[in-house]
């Protein structure tokens, strides 16, 4: 968690406490309770990124869906709802990620897909949909990796790598896309050295590798990429790379990108950018890497 969010989670969890004291007192309230929804979603994020709250996160993201399919049943034809009741279960999906939550996080994510589907039947040239539907795709395809699944991790990876493209191809300037991209790209990445496809792995992660340099190229000076985050893109496309190498057996090159991936991490911290659990975990990893 950066700085920014350690200090809003606090802000965040007053927010929902008085939320919800609200909407217990006007029960009938739909706004508030949507409102409630969303302010789970946001706390379970921001909880999930702390180490030990398991159980605070299951119940973040158990409440949103909750709130949100009783009011996708309440009326079926509802879009709104739908789309609600679809991006909460996506991103619940996204946010169970613990090993023992696995088999729930997948079930939101499967179950969001066929509703994002429907909607983009009604509305194809929706970009807010159909990144939401390529995330889920790709977060699915992630989480079977992670158990193993690697030939259906690679078919739900490239479908949801390909629809994320295809928004990046049709507006090239939106930097939201783009990073996206980038994330999924690292999660095929790891999943196609899994699978043994080494010229495929090697070839996807060289990409990565001159994608994450563009962000860094078009950011500017290191301080302003400091407090953007987007210095995160190039070490993490080395880590990348280097932990494809490792699982393909190419020992040497695995110890190159490490100690690359090392030098872009250090040079973050030195240009003042707040670390995370996450970043100090790559960090870690870049470390032990680099010292093999």
């Amino acid at each position: 968690m950066t700085g920014v969010q350690t200090c809003a989670l606090p802000i965040y969890q007053k927010v929902l406490d008085d939320i919800a004291q609200r909407a217990a007192e006007d029960p009938s309230s739909a706004n508030l309770q949507r409102e409630l929804a969303h302010t789970h979603q946001i706390v379970g994020d921001l909880v999930s990124r702390m180490p030990g709250h398991r159980k605070e996160v299951q119940l973040h993201v158990r409440k949103a869906i909750e709130i949100a399919e009783r009011f996708a049943a309440l009326d079926p034809s509802d879009k709104a709802a739908q789309g609600d009741l679809a991006q909460y279960l996506s991103s619940g999906g996204e946010t169970l990620m613990d090993p023992g939550d696995s088999e729930e996080s997948l079930t939101y994510l499967r179950r969001s897909v066929p509703i994002f589907e429907g909607l983009l039947k009604e509305e194809p040239n929706n970009s807010v949909l159909q990144l939401f539907a390529a995330l889920a795709e790709a977060d699915i395809g992630d989480r079977l990796g992670q158990r193993n699944s690697i030939q259906d991790s690679l078919f739900w990876l490239r479908r949801g790598f390909s629809h994320v493209e295809e928004l990046v191809k049709r507006d090239p300037g939106n930097t939201t896309h783009f990073l996206e991209l980038l994330k999924v790209q690292r999660m095929l990445v790891a999943s196609l050295a899994r699978a043994g496809e080494t010229e495929e792995a090697l070839a996807l992660a060289n990409d990565l590798i001159v994608k994450a340099q563009s962000v860094v190229n078009q950011t500017g000076h290191r301080e302003d990429m400091a407090r953007s985050g987007a210095d995160l893109e190039l070490p993490r496309a080395y880590t990348t790379m280097a932990a494809a190498c490792q699982v393909l057996r190419k020992r040497d090159e695995a110890h190159r990108w490490y100690r690359m991936a090392l030098v872009e991490w250090e040079a973050m911290r030195a240009a003042g950018f707040v670390s995370s659990p996450d970043m100090e975990e790559e960090m870690e990893q870049a470390k032990k890497g680099a010292a093999q």
